[in-house]
């Protein structure tokens, strides 16, 4: 697990290149993702280049969000006491 200023294109970058790491960061609540394309297979192709990117995941719009497949809930203590909840969604 990282801080926000480790979701930085060349932390990410390099963790990638790992078969079995699972990297969870945190990011600013107005970062925009995008979801990977997937073609559907009964769709012709077009000519042109192919599609980079999928649908827009905006984290400030809950409408690009879509229901996830896993969520787990972390208890987590700070170092000056309170009790938090770290809500992961997948």
């Amino acid at each position: 697990m990282a801080d926000s200023d480790y979701s930085q294109k060349d932390f990410i970058g390099e963790q990638v290149k790992h078969e079995d790491v699972v990297t969870i960061t945190r990011v600013r609540s107005d970062r925009v993702f995008y979801r990977q394309f997937i073609r559907d297979p009964n769709q012709a192709k077009t000519s042109g280049h192919p599609r980079w990117y999928g649908d827009k995941f905006d984290l400030k719009d809950d409408q690009t969000w879509t229901e996830p497949d896993e969520v787990h809930h972390v208890p987590f203590t700070t170092k000056k006491g309170p009790q938090l909840t770290v809500n992961i969604s997948g």
